[in-house]
């Protein structure tokens, strides 16, 4: 399925969002039909080919995080990427986060982990050499790339109650700890 603007990733992010119960992972954290085995193994792949494109080793890590809808995440750092500040041309790593839901994947720069800070600290723009590189193996192994900007709308799915009275995002619900 190819997804091409704001509303058709949203019409995705809602269809994978299912209710949750207090106590309970399933829902929250990973989904019915979760394949722990099976995601963990295309994670691997993804660092391998990730390691491969852009010429640096990279060590995958095992997943998922606990109390969190993310299963891992993969950072290319600095002296691989192109990716600078336009004003210092100081390099920024590159991370690549995937979900425990429906194959989402995303990625950014600037940030060195996946937290709920990442969307609220300014960070440069992640160069387009850079993107294509992973766009091309998460789309190689069957991810569904995110835009990041879409990740950073307001959170409006059945689980809100998880966040209490603080406005989330998207991001938050599939990337971040919950």
């Amino acid at each position: 399925m190819v997804v091409h603007d704001e509303s058709e990733w949203l019409a995705v992010l809602r269809a994978l969002d299912e209710p949750g119960a207090l106590g309970q992972a399933v829902g929250l954290e990973f989904p019915r039909d979760f394949d722990h085995a099976a995601t963990q193994l295309r994670f691997e792949q993804l660092t391998r080919r990730l390691s491969d494109i852009f010429g640096c080793p990279l060590i995958p890590a095992k997943g998922p995080h606990q109390d969190s809808s993310r299963f891992g995440e993969i950072r290319i750092p600095p002296e691989c990427t192109t990716t600078r500040a336009k004003r210092t041309r100081i390099r920024f790593p590159v991370i690549v986060g995937v979900s425990n839901f429906g194959n989402l994947a995303t990625c950014w720069a600037g940030q060195d982990s996946l937290s709920p800070d990442t969307l609220t600290v300014p960070s440069p723009p992640l160069h387009l050499d850079d993107r294509a590189r992973v766009e091309e193996a998460l789309t190689d192994l069957g991810y569904r790339s995110v835009p990041h900007g879409i990740l950073q709308t307001g959170y409006d799915g059945p689980n809100q109650w998880v966040f209490g009275d603080q406005k989330e995002t998207w991001f938050a619900r599939y990337f971040a700890e919950l």
